[in-house]
């Protein structure tokens, strides 16, 4: 099943990342972050209890859905919507279908 152009309409917020692409070389060992990319999405203000990447459960404040098949990394910077505030990322689902990875669902703390 391939993406339905028809579920776009449910794809009403965005997501921004900023992928970790290193670390400075400079003595401090601060992050280095590319350019933004921005993703629509489904972003739900919701609490749900998620098993994070390093195995504790924890209770995440949203949850995003993304038309996407990139992988996504705990140490980029998230922000949902069109606020400021940076969201950390503490789990990852993909759902797949016949022809790959469909979807993406994203947890933030």
């Amino acid at each position: 099943m391939s993406w339905s152009t028809e579920l776009d309409e449910l794809l009403g917020d965005t997501v921004k990342v900023v992928a970790l692409s290193g670390w400075s070389t400079d003595g401090y060992g601060k992050p280095v972050f590319t350019s933004a990319t921005t993703y629509s999405a489904r972003v739900a203000r919701r609490q749900e209890l998620v098993r994070t990447f390093d195995g504790t459960e924890e209770l995440c404040a949203a949850v995003a859905w993304l038309r996407s098949t990139s992988t996504f990394s705990p140490l980029a910077s998230y922000t949902l919507g069109g606020s400021s505030n940076v969201m950390n990322l503490l789990a990852v689902e993909s759902y797949p279908d016949e022809d790959g990875v469909h979807h993406a669902k994203l947890m933030f703390g």
